[in-house]
């Protein structure tokens, strides 16, 4: 009876634990690509992506980049402008949705970028939320790689309402430009 006691235990917490190893391992994603956004380096985020993914960005400019090599310009480029400014970029992400098929995952949820102009300026920060979708694969070597991100904007509110899900990735801030009636909620 111990014996079938302790099989099931392990059938029944095995899946999870490996749940728990592969939110853990995209959580962590997300830290590292928001600290690759919020210190502008292009270079190591480009490295999260696969050699085939797809970025659709938020930008109605931007059309759809293919490729690590087009992402990477795409994203070198961007960065650039925004240096330049002297401006400062934090990223910030609440995933709502995990999909797991096969050795595909697949987010959904909320964005907020924080854009800060140079301080020369005396310009407010500004913020703007958006939704996503973010997949991921493992690659050969089992390091989890984008395969597509795709992105819109949406209201702040969505961003500010979002739940915080079991092991789901989500970060902690309160956006500064809401108006005044959400504030008092």
């Amino acid at each position: 009876m111990r014996v079938f006691t302790l099989l099931l235990a392990l059938l029944l917490t095995g899946p999870v634990s490996a749940q728990e190893d592969v939110n853990g391992a995209i959580n962590r994603i997300y830290d590292e690509i928001s600290a690759a956004y919020n210190n502008l380096d292009s270079d190591t985020l480009t490295g999260y992506y696969s050699d085939n993914a797809c970025l659709i960005s938020a930008s109605k400019e931007e059309g759809l980049l293919n490729g690590r090599g087009e992402i990477a310009d795409g994203l070198a480029h961007w960065f650039k402008k925004i240096e330049k400014r002297g401006a400062e970029l934090k990223v910030h992400y609440r995933v709502v949705n995990r999909q797991i098929s096969g050795d595909t995952i697949t987010d959904a949820g909320y964005y907020l970028v924080v854009y800060t102009p140079d301080h020369s300026t005396e310009q407010p920060s500004s913020e703007f939320v958006g939704k996503f979708i973010m997949s991921f694969q493992q690659d050969q070597d089992k390091q989890w790689r984008i395969i597509s991100d795709s992105a819109n904007r949406t209201r702040v509110d969505r961003f500010t309402s979002a739940q915080r899900q079991k092991g789901l990735y989500y970060k902690e801030y309160s956006p500064s430009a809401l108006p005044q009636q959400a504030n008092s909620k």
